[in-house]
């Protein structure tokens, strides 16, 4: 079963989102909540093994300072940068 209804209606209940953090199963999943976020308008940046490293740090630093509203990840965050 899917998550991704609950995501949805979760995120219209929220006034104000910023520094969530949102671990994906793995690309489709990603691209799906991706799409949502973008749908409604809502900063995110993504972090996956695709990204080179200097790209993930940038979107971790884009992060922490507030410029986006939501991370997303495969799982790479538990392996370290």
């Amino acid at each position: 079963m899917t998550k991704l209804p609950k995501l949805d209606k979760l995120l219209d209940s929220m006034d104000n989102i910023t520094h969530t953090l949102i671990y994906c199963s793995g690309n489709e999943q990603l691209k799906k909540v991706a799409k949502i976020l973008q749908q409604k308008g809502i900063k995110f940046n993504q972090i996956t093994a695709n990204e080179q490293k200097k790209d993930r740090e940038t979107a971790l630093e884009e992060f922490e300072k507030g410029y986006v509203q939501v991370l997303l990840s495969i799982r790479i965050l538990d392996e370290g940068i």
